[in-house]
């Protein structure tokens, strides 16, 4: 009896104690539960406070669709779509010139503003491209990153009077074999009837490490001529254009198959130009150009290189009868230039001035006739021989101010002053030979009207006389050109 006691006691302690831990389990994991619960309780509240503060939140604005390529023309905005701008200008006018030739609907500027060699007789007529070229462009940027972008720009010049390209060559071979009295306008160009005759380039633009381009771009000379012309190398009131803003010829003006690099360093700046093989108005040329901005003042030294320089000439009558038909002449040097340049602003008043000089050499390497020029005419017959007994040295000093009188009229007048040395086998100072020394002189005004900002009417007149061989074979020695026009920018 004892020991049976003493078996179910065991036995129910064993059965309690087995009762103790199970309940101690299950106690456990209630806690387990209800901090689990009190976690995704207090997940739960994060949740609803944010959907809450969502639902206070105005919606994001819809991503605006870019607009019709139109839509900017109608607004009178830039022509902008996706990036890429549609720009231009058109100038035309009416002018007077005291000794001039006719108009010539190839020729870039039309007419013949300055004295030349053909200007005849007194004559009213249709002036287009006299305060700047008309021109039509496209041009694009595109951001690869915060810094870096992909650039182009693609521009044609015409003239508003024929509707067609700008073609100088095109004016010569027009009047080859024709009598100097009987000839229009013409004159040579870097606008030779190119599809893109002003410049077509691509490349790279950087804020820190500056923008490197390549294709057919205008010099560096260029760049600098038209920045610090006080006429901004306007045709019918400016003597820096042509064979000046070319380092020596006017076909040099734009150069093909060029690498051009520009940095800007604080007030600083450094351009550099290289042409990468021969083009077909020279063999080759390099430019440099640095300069700066201290406070008002602005100022930019070049310095240029073409070798196997071309211009091209009408042929005489004589070269005519035997060479092939809308055929040139061409005379080829190698052409070393400088210009320095600067401008100051005070309140309203930008003053200007300049120097430059193209010395002219017999080619290192001479140039065969029958090659294809710019604009593809065939050059049929050649110089290489034009300064064998003396390299010929032109320069050009010139200075001239700016006015804005309130936020319509602005003002500008210019004066410039070219020469060349006696450069022929022997010395001389007269009309004898265009290789005698000689001098060009010209003063020019204007008033323009800035109706808007793409809106804008003037009037000026340059008048401009040569002296000596400057004159040599001339008709006259000076004219004045009263032009008056409108010009239409977007």
């Amino acid at each position: 009896m004892k020991t049976t006691c003493i078996a179910v006691a065991a036995f129910a302690g064993f059965i309690g104690a087995a009762h103790c831990d199970q309940l101690s389990q299950i106690q456990r994991q209630t806690r387990e539960l209800r901090k689990e619960s009190l976690i995704l309780a207090a997940r739960l509240k994060r949740l609803e406070l944010r959907s809450a503060a969502q639902e206070k939140r105005p919606p994001p604005a819809p991503v605006p669709a870019a607009p019709p390529p139109f839509q900017a023309l109608m607004e009178g905005g830039p022509i902008t779509w996706r990036g890429i701008t549609f720009y231009g200008a058109v100038d035309a006018g009416a002018a007077w010139q005291s000794h001039g030739a006719p108009f010539n609907g190839l020729y870039p500027q039309g007419l013949q503003y300055r004295i030349s060699k053909n200007s005849n007789q007194a004559g009213f007529g249709f002036a287009p491209n006299a305060l700047g070229y008309s021109n039509l462009g496209l041009k694009g940027t595109e951001a690869l990153n915060s810094d870096l972008a992909v650039i182009f720009d693609l521009n044609t010049e015409f003239n508003p009077g024929s509707g067609m390209i700008a073609n100088g060559p095109g004016s010569l071979a027009q009047n080859n074999g024709v009598a100097l009295a009987s000839q229009s306008s013409r004159g040579d160009s870097a606008l030779a009837g190119q599809a893109l005759n002003n410049f077509a380039y691509i490349g790279l633009s950087s804020q820190t490490f500056g923008a490197l381009t390549v294709g057919r771009q205008k010099s560096l000379v260029s760049d600098h001529a038209s920045a610090y012309d006080p006429m901004d190398s306007a045709p019918a009131f400016s003597v820096i254009t042509g064979s000046f803003s070319g380092g020596g010829n006017t076909e040099n003006s734009r150069l093909d198959n060029v690498l051009k690099y520009r940095l800007g360093y604080g007030q600083a700046r450094f351009a550099a130009l290289y042409q990468v093989g021969a083009g077909p108005a020279s063999q080759g040329a390099y430019q440099f150009s640095l300069g700066g901005d201290i406070g008002a003042l602005s100022f930019d030294a070049t310095f240029s290189h073409i070798s196997g320089s071309v211009s091209v000439s009408s042929l005489s009558a004589s070269q005519v009868a035997v060479e092939p038909p809308g055929s040139l002449s061409g005379t080829i040097s190698d052409n070393t230039g400088i210009m320095l340049a600067a401008k100051y602003t005070y309140e309203r008043f930008k003053f200007y001035g300049g120097y430059a000089a193209a010395q002219y050499a017999d080619p290192r390497t001479p140039v065969a006739p029958g090659f294809s020029g710019l604009g593809g005419y065939d050059i049929s017959v050649t110089n290489n021989t034009a300064f064998q007994y003396h390299d010929r040295m032109r320069q050009v000093f010139w200075t001239g101010v700016r006015y804005a009188y309130d936020d319509h009229f602005e003002l500008a007048g210019a004066f410039y002053h070219a020469l060349q040395n006696s450069y022929g086998q022997n010395g001389c100072n007269t009309t004898e030979s265009s290789t005698c020394s000689g001098t060009l002189d010209a003063v020019s005004g204007v008033v323009i009207y800035h109706a808007s900002t793409k809106f804008e009417a003037y009037g000026g007149a340059m008048y401009s006389v040569v002296a000596n061989g400057y004159a040599s074979g001339y008709l006259y020695r000076n004219s004045v050109d009263p032009t008056v026009g409108v010009r239409y920018l977007f």
